[in-house]
């Protein structure tokens, strides 16, 4: 009978164990997660407006900002020169103009986050093709035309 109290005791005393160390391995794993909480905030810069934080509100502002000062300058540069490559280079900063609107659009739930990503590779996509076209057309076509004296 001693010996059956024993076994139980040695059963008990392994099994307590085994909870004691899968206690200590989930507190570890919540100190870790609690760390990169604490460095993920640490990176951000600010609070929360509407569904998105501050920081991201920002940059989209500044490239808001940025593109369309760029697409003004394009603008300038096109009625200066008149050129299909000046108008694909406007056109490629008005695509590359429309991404932080998208953005906004999204943050305000105007546009789903499918929708927002699925115009923004467009837009990228768009930019790229316009860029190469502009390239292509002062490198080859206007070259031509300037060689027949068009």
């Amino acid at each position: 009978m001693l010996r059956l109290a024993d076994e139980a005791d040695l059963v008990h005393t392994a099994t307590s164990q085994r909870s004691d160390k899968k206690a200590a391995q989930n507190r570890t794993t919540e100190a870790h997660r609690y760390r990169i909480e604490t460095m993920m905030n640490a990176l951000s810069i600010g609070g929360h407006a509407g569904g998105g934080s501050l920081d991201i509100a920002a940059v989209v502002g500044l490239s808001a900002v940025a593109g369309a000062v760029l697409c003004g300058l394009a603008l300038l540069a096109y009625r200066q020169r008149g050129t299909r490559a000046y108008l694909l280079i406007l056109l490629a900063l008005t695509a590359l103009f429309a991404r932080p609107l998208i953005a906004l659009l999204s943050e305000f739930a105007i546009v789903s986050a499918p929708t927002h990503h699925l115009l923004e590779h467009a837009l990228d996509t768009l930019f790229v093709l316009l860029v190469l076209g502009a390239v292509y057309y002062a490198r080859t076509v206007e070259k031509r035309l300037d060689e027949e004296g068009l």
